[in-house]
This record gives structure tokens, C-alpha cells and sequence, in this order.
């Protein structure tokens, strides 16, 4: 999950009144339920950096106690203040594992199991920055300020927030718990059909973060991989979806593989699609190569992809991953 969702999810943990009797858990709910994004820190080395690092140790339960700890060291030495330490380490621990689900559910996925797991743990069930969730919460946070200044007008009682907050967290879990039956139905839909005359040998269901009712399907099969749109209230149609074809491993292929762009990204893709085209190059004709993982995009969209530039005997001369690949070419 984004920022923005995580701080408003911690905001309104803390106005539950869960925690009314510990000092300083809003702020240590705010902190901890961010601190394990801390590795977006590896972005200033670039792109790649950030996508080796993103979800990684800082997200994974072995780190999830110490992270605790710095988070209840960081709040005590804001405030220059003792705090019971056990009940504020607990508060952060919940913050901390409130991030880990989130992206838990996520198409982006987290490795919780770091280091003796390298295996991406993704539910499939949210995006990554989800409106609906984001309204919920922002609405259950600022009703209380919105209440106020109608009490300011006609003299009723000021609210404290918890009322709100715990409808707001109520909604939420019905939403996601109503996504992650949209989302099996969907699972549902592609294993029950034959794709090509063939049964798939891996399937997910991307939500859209704009309609919770619909879902893209992407399908593997031997020879392909298949995307398809699948809506919740409507027909599915098995060959509405776009297709994109294995190419053989050749040289190009090969050669882009060697690089530390490439070697990374296969592993972080579920859906892997290569792209092999012919370019020009200075010194004369060359191979441009790129990855694709169709969760995030197709091969001539604005995308996640790695690239790699190849002379005439297929020798890397520049290998790159970027986050928008409009702004690679």
C-alpha cells in the first residue's frame, strides 16, 4: 500500500480508543505502520536499486520486531520521554503488521519470508493505491472535523473521532473481504475453461483499481500468455483478451539475460514477455530487447520494464530497468 492509505489506516487504528491508555500510540502507529518503507531509501542509487530492495528485508517478519523497536526508540527520543516499553513495542509491532498485509493483498506482492525465503507472497486482491479504500478512510479521519464545525454552528456535541474511525475500519474489511470474493470468482472463471484448446499453467486475477467489479486476467499457457478482461456482473469470454507469444531463447534473448537489469526482473515477473526488435545503431544494425511483466503494463505501454541495447553479435552495450518505459525509448 501507498503512504497516504497506510498513514490514514494508522490514523484511524489510533482513534479507535484500542490504545487510548498507552502515551504516544497515534504517533507510534504512524510511524510503524511506515518505517518498513524506509527501503524506498535504495531509490536514490536508481530504479533497479529501488526494485531490488522494495519489499524486501525491511517487510519481512524477521525484521518486524527490531523495526518495532527503532519505531518506539524514534517516537521516545521525538518526545524526550520514557514509554512503557512493552505496551508501546506491542502498538508498533500491530502498526508494522498492518503494513505486511497490506501489501500482502496487493498485485505487487511482499517476500515475508526474507532470508530464508526469496518466494513473493501476493494476494491479488487490492492494487497498490486503491481510491475506494483511500475515500473510506480519509471520509471515517476528517468526519470528525467536518462534525465540529457543524456543532460550531448549531451547538451539538463535538465527536471524538472513534465512532467514525471504527466505521471507516468496518467498511474497510467488508470492502476487501467483498474484493476477495470478486476475486475468486474470477480465479474461478479461467479454471474452469480451456485456453487454446489447452488448461493453463498459471492464472491470476489483477484488480482494477478503478472498478472493484473488474478484474484482468492474464493466463499462462505453453506457447503464450493471454490478457482478458473479466467483469463480475457480466459474460466471461474466454477469447476477448489480447496475446503475446513465447519467443524462443534466442542469442538476443540470451545475451540480455547475462545483465544485472534482466537477471533481477525475471525473477521479480510472474508473467514474463520478451520483445525482440531490430534497431539501428551507430555503429550499424543492433537488437533492442525488452522484459515485460504483464502485471503492470503490456510490451508497447508505459510500463515496468527492463531493456538492453545489442550490437550485430548480440554484445550488450546498455542494459536498463525503468518504472515507465515511455521515457526509456
Amino acid at each position: 500500500m501507498d503512504f497516504i492509505t497506510n498513514s490514514l489506516a494508522g490514523t484511524a487504528v489510533s482513534r479507535s480508543g484500542l490504545f487510548k491508555a498507552i502515551p504516544r500510540s497515534a504517533v507510534l502507529l504512524l510511524v510503524s505502520i511506515n518505517i518498513p518503507d524506509v527501503d524506498y531509501l535504495a531509490a536514490v542509487r536508481g530504479p533497479l536499486a529501488r526494485l531490488e530492495q522494495h519489499c524486501g528485508y525491511t517487510h519481512s517478519l524477521l525484521a518486524l520486531p527490531f523495526l518495532a523497536a527503532l519505531s518506539v526508540a524514534s517516537v521516545a527520543l521525538l518526545f524526550r520521554e520514557r514509554l512503557s516499553w512493552w505496551k508501546a513495542w506491542l502498538v508498533a509491532c500491530l502498526g508494522i503488521a498492518l503494513h505486511l498485509l497490506g501489501d500482502a493483498i496487493t498485485d505487487y506482492g511482499v517476500r515475508l519470508m526474507l532470508p530464508f525465503s526469496s518466494r513473493w507472497i501476493h494476494l491479488d486482491v487490492s492494487p497498490q493505491l486503491d481510491p475506494w479504500v483511500l475515500t473510506v478512510l480519509a471520509c471515517a479521519i476528517l468526519w470528525p472535523h467536518f462534525s465540529k464545525l457543524v456543532s460550531g454552528e448549531i451547538g451539538a456535541r463535538i465527536t471524538t473521532g472513534q465512532g467514525s474511525a471504527w466505521f471507516g475500519l468496518s467498511a474497510l474489511l467488508a470492502f476487501e473481504f467483498a474484493r476477495a470474493l470478486t476475486h475468486q470468482q474470477a480465479i474461478s472463471q479461467m479454471q474452469t475453461r480451456l485456453f487454446d484448446g489447452a488448461a493453463p499453467l498459471q492464472i491470476a486475477a489483477i484488480p482494477d483499481a478503478g472498478n472493484p467489479l473488474h478484474w484482468t486476467g492474464i493466463v499462462e499457457i505453453q506457447d503464450s500468455f493471454q490478457k482478458l478482461p473479466i467483469g463480475t456482473l457480466t459474460t466471461f469470454d474466454s477469447e476477448a483478451g489480447e496475446k503475446f507469444f513465447k519467443l524462443p531463447q534466442a542469442a538476443a534473448i540470451q545475451a540480455a539475460k547475462t545483465t544485472e537489469a534482466f537477471h533481477y526482473f525475471l525473477y521479480f515477473s510472474r508473467f514474463p514477455v520478451w520483445t525482440v526488435e531490430p534497431v539501428l545503431l551507430a555503429n550499424g544494425q543492433g537488437t533492442r530487447v525488452q522484459l515485460t511483466d504483464l502485471r503492470f503494463g503490456n510490451p508497447n505501454g508505459n510500463t515496468l520494464a527492463s531493456f538492453a541495447l545489442e550490437d550485430a553479435a548480440h554484445k550488450v552495450l546498455k542494459s536498463w530497468f525503468t518504472f515507465h518505459s515511455a521515457d526509456a525509448i
